[in-house]
């Protein structure tokens, strides 16, 4: 099911941008892996932009239970895919 709703879910791009900052802020660690690999990819690259500093945090900086749920090599893909 996520593989039809994620193209949908990033095409509503910037109102999508809460909803986003809502899930990375909370401790749910299979949600956020859920949004950095289906949606965010797809997000227009200038909706995706503000989210650079959480991604390089979740690179280099992610808690035990974030890197556990391997959230620093999701963040890592979606920087790449933007540049």
């Amino acid at each position: 099911m996520a593989h039809i709703l994620a193209p949908f879910l990033a095409a509503i791009g910037a109102p999508m941008a809460p909803h986003i900052w809502h899930v990375l802020r909370s401790d749910d660690q299979a949600w956020k892996y859920w949004i950095l690999g289906w949606i965010m990819p797809s997000l227009p690259e200038d909706v995706a932009a503000q989210f650079r500093p959480e991604l390089a945090r979740l690179c280099h900086a992610p808690t035990e239970s974030e890197r556990q749920e391997e959230l620093d090599h999701q963040a890592r893909d979606v920087l790449v895919h933007f540049g």
